[in-house]
């Protein structure tokens, strides 16, 4: 089969991808590929031409491999589904490498309750088509996974019960774009795991442990769900946007790199979904706010940890807002809301010392009307300042004495300025040196 792109304005890297011709092979491999027999490819570009020839792979092929303990090399061949559970005899639950680059694999993979003694499991430049992809309760420690430019429309790829160790686990440029990839109960011990821009649905991390490294910076991902996870390094999630994110129950000793952090909180505040993945009684009956706040707070202690001070005020502020939803029913929590909302009103609680500023301003200006009504003065902009003059000095705190209350509302409110400036000043300062000092 030739294939002429001499005139396509697509780059190369595309072309050795097989993403623009992969339903061409599809067709001719079904059609006209036999067992044992190859197809010869041309892809012709503006630059080079690139043969490929395809290997049609019987599954005896496969079987025999495995029984003479060798590497199972299936580069650049179209195999009509690999289920390695029921090629194996019951003593022998071991196999050496997996080289399945560029391969076609049509029908799913599955790899359950076997030990890789090999390095290296390669889907390099695979495509799979149709059925899921899943390694459950497998031995995986020593083991290079790498998906690296992989095209799929599985439903879903899944490691369920994995320990990762020794070696990588490469997804960087994968493009499943309609499928979840589901990491369930999975140690990642040592080595990187980077899904570098990778496309996905949905990544869906349930009761795992993150000893090592992980980069989840996808090109595309809607829905990024981290649930009862333990993280002890860092996470990586610079320039991800998705829709959807939450870390609920998630615990973190490590370190969460998102610069991005207003997108990841706007993710955020899309919440409720998480329990439709959820099989956990005692979550799906707990007040969704609690569970927002005690995100929130994970977040501000990680990003003061790591000194992004910015990202720390934004969590604090998210934290604060969903922690006054968290008082009962009655007329102490409303009382309790309101005390929130002013204080977040007013100072963004406490992380905006301009607002703060701004505040003492109009209440300084405020009373001085009210002062300025009730003053005697030959016009009318002495009568005006004066009024703002009393206010200034009592809201300071100064008390020079040349000027006192004309009235008893006056008194009362001098009093009660006096107090509101003795408080927005010392919270003023606090804020200030806090932005200083850190």
């Amino acid at each position: 089969m030739i294939i002429d792109l001499t005139n396509e304005k697509i780059s190369d890297q595309v072309y050795m991808k097989y993403h623009q011709i992969i339903h061409d092979v599809k067709e001719i491999m079904l059609r006209k590929a036999i067992p044992g027999g190859k197809i010869a490819i041309s892809i012709r570009t503006s630059k080079d031409i690139y043969e490929c020839i395809y290997f049609h792979r019987h599954k005896d092929e496969i079987i025999k491999l495995i029984e003479e303990n060798q590497d199972i090399d299936l580069r650049n061949s179209y195999i009509s589904g690999l289920n390695f559970n029921r090629w194996f005899k019951k003593e022998n639950r071991e196999i050496l490498n997996i080289y399945a680059s560029h391969s076609f694999i049509e029908g799913g993979l599955r790899i359950k309750n076997i030990t890789i003694k090999g390095s290296e499991i390669n889907f390099e430049y695979a495509y799979f088509s149709r059925r899921n992809i899943n390694f459950i309760d497998s031995d995986l420690r020593h083991t290079t996974i790498n998906f690296k430019g992989a095209v799929g429309n599985a439903g879903q790829i899944g490691f369920h019960y994995c320990r990762f160790k020794e070696g990588n686990r490469y997804f960087n440029f994968a493009k499943f774009d309609r499928c979840k990839i589901l990491f369930r109960g999975t140690t990642f011990e040592e080595g990187l795991t980077t899904f570098y821009g990778a496309i996905f649905d949905e990544a869906i991390f349930l009761n795992c442990a993150f000893l090592s490294h992980i980069s989840l910076e996808f090109k595309t991902i809607e829905t990024l769900l981290l649930f009862n996870c333990t993280i002890m390094q860092s996470v990586i999630l610079e320039k991800t946007y998705p829709k959807k994110i939450s870390f609920l129950e998630t615990k973190n000793f490590g370190q969460i790199f998102a610069s991005e952090f207003k997108c990841i909180l706007n993710a955020m505040y899309n919440n409720g979904w998480e329990k439709e993945y959820i099989i956990n009684k005692r979550i799906k009956e707990n007040r969704l706010d609690w569970n927002m706040s005690s995100q929130m707070r994970m977040l501000k202690e990680n990003f003061k940890k790591i000194g992004f001070y910015e990202q720390e005020d934004e969590a604090y502020r998210a934290y604060m807002k969903y922690k006054a939803l968290e008082t009962n029913g009655g007329i102490i929590s409303y009382v309790i809301r309101f005390f929130y909302g002013v204080f977040g009103l007013i100072s963004g609680y406490g992380t905006r010392p301009f607002r703060l500023l701004l505040t003492s301003l109009v209440v300084v200006i405020l009373c001085g009307f009210v002062f300025a009504l009730n003053m005697d003065a030959s016009s009318l902009f002495r009568q005006f300042f004066k009024g703002q003059y009393f206010s200034t000095i009592t809201f300071l705190t100064i008390g020079y004495g040349d000027i006192h209350p004309p009235n008893a509302l006056c008194a009362i409110l001098a009093g009660l300025e006096g107090f509101i400036g003795l408080f927005l000043m010392s919270f003023f300062t606090v804020s200030v040196a806090r932005k200083i000092l850190r």
